[in-house]
């Protein structure tokens, strides 16, 4: 197991080391150079984002609709996974992120406030799969 540090506050989750080691060579160098622990301090992602991505690698859905879900916050918990997956070439995680967020965008528009304005436009090329979410 190791510890991924979210905070400067100590705040932490822990997972199997090689869920994280699998998912690209970027996340298991920075496991490995840290021994036993993974610091996200300066990566913007949240206790419940990263509790959602740790969730997703142990197989369960990244996004599924529940009733009473604050959708707004579901929101930007994709989009700072997404950003942490692109970040770290885990695609799978992004894209998973991606077809979650088309899915709100498509039936739960309306407890959006304004969905776009945290998404990272500087490198946006309306190519790849955030931008085609955009366009579309």
């Amino acid at each position: 197991m190791i510890k991924i540090v979210l905070d400067m506050e100590d705040s932490y989750l822990r997972v199997h080391k090689h869920l994280l080691s699998e998912r690209s060579d970027m996340l298991k160098a920075d496991v490995d150079e840290e021994e036993g622990s993974l610091n996200l301090t300066g990566i913007w992602l949240y206790l419940t984002a990263a509790s959602r991505y740790l969730g997703f690698l142990y197989g369960q859905p990244m996004w599924a609709y529940a009733p009473g879900a604050n959708i707004h916050t579901v929101w930007l918990d994709l989009n700072q996974i997404r950003s942490f997956g692109t970040r770290y070439d885990d695609f799978d995680a992004a894209d998973a992120c991606l077809d979650g967020m088309r899915d709100i965008l498509q039936n739960w528009r309306n407890e959006l406030g304004d969905p776009f304005a945290l998404l990272e436009f500087t490198d946006l090329e309306f190519e790849e799969p955030c931008g085609r979410l955009i366009v579309d």
